[in-house]
């Protein structure tokens, strides 16, 4: 055996120093292999940290000891590279108990390997989440080969590439919300939509029902916990009107649906869409089908207004006061990681049907292009992605515990102080005043940019004629503004409806809501009054939104057709029918 190296430096000392030791003894008597390593001094800080803080992590530890030992001599990365190898070779042809047993394997051995590097520091969050969503993608991939080539093997679908299922199949699998982001935690559900074309030759006649059953086999072959544990747990509601449609949606029933009747939380659900398994192409084209229902080229304040009630609907069931944080929910709560996504999910949907460098579904990446084009300042996003990164670390870490779909900090002093441990921060008040601090700097950007109570009660009214009244020349002034003529003039073109974006009333009324929070953020520019302008100009460029008509979907000829990575509006034979239209 090579000699353990402690390339697992930094990782955090038990905080249950007996049930470390417990680990350690029923490591050692694995085999002398094992002995050896735990006798190791990286061995025993390894096990002391895995049995000490987490009985998950333990249990792995113990079913999957070469991991262990692989990751303290190698790295992380190696072991993963094998891992995910081993799963990508699994033939989609064999038994089911035996896909399970691949599927749940790569499962812990992925987790164990991941957990390690972001235990001891080498990988930051970026890093760890992007594993986990890889793993993620590959064993939704191995499963849906396996079903679908099952269906072809029955008879009941023709496949154009048995050896290759997904190949040509018009079946694709939608990663939604943190797996389309490339963001999962280690104890996320997995949010899909499955989405397929019956007019395909694929396909039968009575292919809703054979889809009905796949989607019955694919659920428990992932979420279902046995003695090899489990993989993801599967949510399938972000499909359209879900209590009425079936688990698998036709193509054409999607596009109507997203054409007519699509929301907001569902133009914020697929803003983070990709296509994560089965015909990659397929599921692409249906994305830049859809392109401009998510991403509208008018500035959408009811996008605004409905995204910040949904905040307002989670605030009333999480009341946290400041420096209260047993209990407190790390992702939902007051100055939580949804507070930061709010930032930039309403950020990226009012500016991106504009600019399309802001149609990024990480969080991370979506706060620096927001920098970048002005819609945040640089301090506010560095400390925003700074918060990020703790909040998610300390997810991970609840998560880690138990492997369970936790986000709540311990609801004990004595849970507390151990979880302070686990984070590597021995004196638990230190650590509770900075979380606090930390919480509170979150929720204080968020309400700055996006509270529409901000600078309740202050004078905006311009005045219909005449010279503004003293009260709004004294609050503009105060903000920072010196046109002030220009900021009436403007103001009064806006109420009055001659711009097309406003000129419908609620159009009017939503733009009046958010006018202090408007003003406060554009006083807080360098200079106000050329931000004024700037957002007056883009005002002024607005659409009004009407609701037009739906574009022509593509022939079945056509979509069948398509060919990977080609919009569906874009196939052959026959002239391609006319982009959707922003709504």
């Amino acid at each position: 055996m090579q000699r353990p190296r402690a390339s697992l430096t930094g990782l955090p000392p038990p905080a249950d120093a007996a049930a470390a030791a417990r680990l350690i003894e029923d490591f050692t008597a694995l085999g002398r292999t094992e002995a050896r390593f735990a006798a190791s001094r990286a061995g025993l800080a390894a096990l002391q940290a895995l049995g000490g803080n987490a009985p998950y992590l333990a249990g792995l530890a113990l079913r999957e000891p070469d991991i262990l030992i692989g990751t303290t001599q190698q790295s992380a990365a190696a072991m993963l590279t094998t891992v995910m190898a081993t799963l990508r070779a699994t033939a989609p042809g064999a038994p089911r108990p035996h896909i399970a047993r691949a599927l749940r394997a790569a499962k812990r051995r992925a987790a164990l390997a991941i957990a390690l590097a972001d235990l001891a520091g080498q990988w930051r969050v970026e890093a760890v989440t992007l594993a986990l969503s890889d793993l993620a993608d590959q064993s939704i991939a191995v499963a849906l080969r396996h079903l679908l080539r099952g269906l072809h093997e029955r008879g009941t679908i023709i496949l154009p590439d048995p050896a290759q299922p997904e190949a040509g199949s018009h079946f694709a699998v939608l990663g939604m919300g943190k797996l389309g982001a490339r963001e999962l935690n280690y104890s996320s559900d997995i949010d899909l939509v499955l989405l397929f074309d019956p007019s395909c030759r694929v396909y039968r006649d009575d292919a809703q029902s054979a889809m009905a059953r796949l989607a019955r086999d694919f659920v428990p072959l992932l979420a279902e916990r046995d003695a090899d544990g489990m993989v993801f747990r599967v949510d399938l509601r972000l499909r359209p009107d879900p209590a009425a449609t079936p688990p698998v949606i036709s193509l054409a029933a999607a596009l109507t649906y997203y054409e007519s009747h699509g929301r907001t939380w569902e133009r914020a659900a697929f803003s983070k869409a990709r296509p994560v398994a089965g015909d990659i192409g397929f599921g692409a084209a249906f994305l830049e089908q859809i392109r401009p229902f998510i991403w509208r080229r008018n500035l959408d304040f009811a996008a605004i207004s409905e995204i910040h009630d949904m905040k307002r609907r989670i605030d009333r069931r999480y009341r946290d006061t400041p420096g209260h944080l047993l209990g407190r929910d790390v992702k939902l709560g007051r100055g939580g990681i949804r507070e930061i996504e709010f930032i930039v999910q309403t950020l990226e949907l009012v500016w991106g049907g504009h600019e399309p460098a802001l149609r990024i579904p990480a969080t991370l990446p979506g706060l620096r292009a927001l920098a970048a084009a002005q819609h945040l300042p640089r301090p506010v996003v560095r400390q925003l992605s700074a918060a990020y990164r703790r909040l998610r670390s300390i997810e991970h870490r609840l998560q880690m515990i138990d492997d369970r779909q936790t986000h709540r900090l311990p609801e004990s002093d004595a849970g507390f102080a151990a979880f302070a441990i686990f984070m590597g921060e021995p004196d638990a008040a230190r650590f509770a005043a900075r979380l606090d601090a930390l919480f509170e700097q979150v929720h204080g950007h968020f309400a700055a940019f996006f509270d529409t109570d901000a600078g309740a009660g202050v004078e905006l009214d311009p005045g219909e004629t005449g010279a503004a009244p003293m009260a709004f020349r004294d609050h503009a002034a105060t903000l920072g503004f010196k046109d002030t003529a220009h900021l009436v003039e403007r103001l009064r073109a806006w109420r009055s409806g001659t711009l097309p974006a406003l000129r419908a009333a609620r159009a009017r009324a939503l733009l009046d809501a958010l006018l202090p929070a408007l003003f406060a953020a554009l006083a807080r520019q360098p200079d106000p009054d050329l931000a004024f302008r700037r957002f007056d100009q883009m005002l002024e460029r607005q659409r009004a939104r009407t609701a037009g008509r739906s574009p022509r979907r593509p022939s079945r000829r056509a979509r069948c057709a398509a060919r990977p990575g080609r919009p569906l509006h874009q196939t052959r034979p026959g002239p391609a029918p006319p982009a959707a239209r922003g709504r």
